[in-house]
């Protein structure tokens, strides 16, 4: 079983999109907590800060952590359709199962950093922002 978990995720890691096509200035973590929901559950809390000079009405984005050696924990997609007012917020909260964030709960705040990366977006006004 730990060999199908391990290949798993090797083609995982494999098939993550890279942060070299992303815009990682637009929105920012302002704030994040994960907590246990049950013994295979836990609950990231966060809110990402919008630095647009506009409102966004959909975007395709994701965030996630590193820990003070480098390490990746995530990425997680943030959901396409929220809105965010321009320079406003948006707190959101999502449930993963083992083997995605749990880590998380185990390392020190200090050490961990938080990033997203913004791959499109599409404004208020219906205008349409592509990073590449």
């Amino acid at each position: 079983m730990r060999r199908v978990l391990w290949a798993f995720a090797l083609v995982l890691a494999g098939t993550a999109p890279t942060l070299a096509a992303c815009n990682d200035d637009l929105l920012t973590i302002s704030r994040w907590s994960i907590k246990p929901v049950d013994s295979h559950m836990n609950e990231l809390s966060f809110t990402v800060r919008s630095s647009a000079g506009k409102g966004i009405r959909m975007l395709d984005a994701q965030l996630g952590f590193t820990d003070a050696l480098g390490a990746t924990i995530g990425p997680l997609e943030i959901d396409r359709d929220i809105t965010i007012p321009a320079g406003g917020t948006f707190t959101g909260k999502r449930v993963w199962g083992p083997f995605t964030i749990e880590r998380l709960l185990k390392i020190n705040a200090d050490d961990i950093t938080a990033y997203t990366c913004v791959r499109a977006v599409i404004y208020d006004d219906g205008s349409k922002e592509t990073f590449e």
